[in-house]
Order: structure tokens, then sequence, then C-alpha cells
């Protein structure tokens, strides 16, 4: 017996496969006196909360998309009081998607941090 399946099927799961999955990244940087905070991303959310702390709290949130080398890459790098982060989600040249996709950057930082943030 063969049945069909309804076109709308196959569009329900290409649209829920990249959304169905998220991933999280998360660091956390010791720092003293007056931190600097640099972050660098071709397209996320960055979202910085100052607060009576004397680390700097990174994290990198995904929906659909992985982290890793081949697609959404976080970088970090400390030097004393200075913290680099650079997150970059991969450009492709054609895509196929349905679902959504989103990066999110969550910082609790120092009050007294000096920050430079581009995106």
């Amino acid at each position: 017996m063969h049945r069909s399946v309804p076109a709308g099927f196959f569009l329900l799961l290409a649209g829920i496969g990249p959304a169905a999955f998220a991933e999280e990244w998360n660091k956390t940087f010791t720092v003293s006196g007056r931190p600097e905070l640099r972050v660098d991303t071709n397209d996320a959310n960055v979202n910085v909360r100052a607060a009576d702390v004397k680390q700097i709290e990174a994290r990198v949130s995904t929906v659909g998309w992985r982290i890793g080398t081949s697609d959404v890459k976080v970088v970090d790098h400390q030097t004393g009081d200075r913290v680099e982060l650079e997150v970059r989600i991969p450009r492709r040249h054609f895509e196929f998607n349905v679902g959504h996709r989103s990066v999110r950057i969550e910082l609790v930082v120092p009050r007294e941090t000096r920050s430079d943030i581009h995106t």
C-alpha cells in the first residue's frame, strides 16, 4: 500500500530541524581594578549588566546553531584585566531555512568596566 505524505510535513520538519536544538558556552574571567572588555560579533544580540562583582561572566547561547569551528565560533582571550570576546556566525552563500536561528551574548561585568562592543 502506498501512502502520500503532504508537502507541508516536510516543510514543518525543515522549520523545526535547526530550531530544535540550542547550545550554550559559559566562561568567567577574574578581574580586579578597572577592567576592560571588548566584544566583537558579526550578528548577535548583546546584553550587558553591571553589578557589584569582581569578575566578568560571559554566556553565549544559540538557537538553531551549534557552537564550534564550523558554526558559531567563540574565541576568548584575557590579558590581565583586559578581556576580549569574539563571536562569529558563519557566512553561507545559500541556505534554505524556515526555522528561527539566533545568537545571544549575555555579560555581567563590574560597574567600573570600560567596554567596547561591536555588533
